[in-house]
């Protein structure tokens, strides 16, 4: 009944639970928007069937990609890219690569987000991303939009919380600053509107 799901913070890597994540997932829907995160990206490694032409949102770091998928990442972001366009269109399925620069891909495009800080290194910032992820998956039709929406969003406010805590800031302190991202996305998109009728009458006249 659920409108998304964000499923692996917290779950353990015990077998059993592998097997209901691998059984869970099975039975989802082929049209409901999944988040798989965390743990539960170590469970569907010996599966990966599972993830074509589902969908599923991927948010591993380079650790649990490489745990994935079988195979390393290139060093640098820029050629993050390529690769893991070529790695979505594989399984068709949508891919969000954290990192310094997180890398969003699909079967059809790639985008690059440069919002964020390196003090969201510290435990709980995925989780923040994958609970973002979650709800806006399930407003936003499109996965890849959804998922470059919701990178942004959470580095802009992991920048925010940085400006007050430096690199000790905690999770908690990234979800405290949502709202004010989301405050500023409406204040200049209202800015944008009034400029666009500006532009409107202008030709007019």
């Amino acid at each position: 009944k659920c409108d998304s799901l964000v499923l692996g913070p917290g779950i353990s890597e015990q077998p059993e639970t592998a097997q209901f994540v691998v059984q869970f997932l099975q039975q989802i829907p082929r049209e409901k928007p999944v988040v798989i995160d965390a743990d539960a990206l170590k469970a569907i490694k010996s599966d990966l069937a599972l993830l074509k032409n589902r969908s599923f949102i991927l948010t591993p770091h380079a650790g649990e990609f490489r745990l994935l998928f079988g195979e390393g990442l290139p060093s640098h972001w820029s050629e993050q890219y390529d690769f893991l366009l070529k790695k979505a269109q594989e399984f068709s399925t949508t891919i969000l690569l954290k990192g310094k620069y997180d890398v969003i891909a699909n079967s059809t495009q790639a985008k690059i987000n440069r919002t964020g800080h390196a003090g969201m290194t510290v435990g709980g910032t995925g989780d923040v991303l994958a609970g973002i992820l979650g709800v806006i998956s399930a407003r936003v039709p499109s996965l890849f939009r959804a998922a470059s929406a919701s990178a942004y969003l959470a580095g802009k406010a992991g920048e925010l919380a940085a400006e007050d805590y430096g690199n000790s800031l905690l999770a908690t302190d990234v979800i405290e600053k949502i709202p004010e991202v989301l405050l500023s996305l409406e204040y200049y998109k209202k800015k944008n509107i009034v400029k666009k009728e500006k532009k409107k009458k202008k030709k007019k006249n």
